[in-house]
């Protein structure tokens, strides 16, 4: 698989969380296969927030940004799969680097907080 890119999002800011050092994030990487791109998000950081193949509090608004995002470019989800701490989801359809880094900024941009507020 070649890497499209590779960007690490806080989802929590707050002041108690910069006081005490438990900042939590997820690592989010972007690749391509010969047919799909794959997002893995590495939620080592916060393994609470995985349950499964549902994401939970802030995952659930990173999980919004992605599914608008790639609907937005006619792509359908193909597969969800969890393994310890890390959620990889394939899409159907073809990505560049240009549209990655797009990704990247839409995600970025949405307030990601635990909550799930936006």
């Amino acid at each position: 698989m070649k890497k499209l890119d590779h960007f690490e999002v806080l989802l929590e800011s707050g002041l108690l969380a910069r006081l005490v050092g438990r900042r939590k994030r997820v690592v989010v990487e972007t690749l391509v296969d010969s047919e799909n791109p794959h997002v893995v998000v590495d939620c080592s950081s916060c393994p609470e927030l995985l349950g499964g193949k549902l994401p939970r509090g802030a995952l659930i608004s990173l999980v919004a940004v992605l599914r608008e995002f790639f609907e937005g470019m006619g792509m359908r989800i193909a597969d969800v799969a969890v393994s310890d701490a890390q959620m990889t989801r394939v899409y159907a359809g073809v990505l560049d680097r240009e549209q990655a880094i797009r990704l990247r900024n839409r995600i970025l941009q949405a307030r990601l907080d635990l909550g799930g507020k936006k």
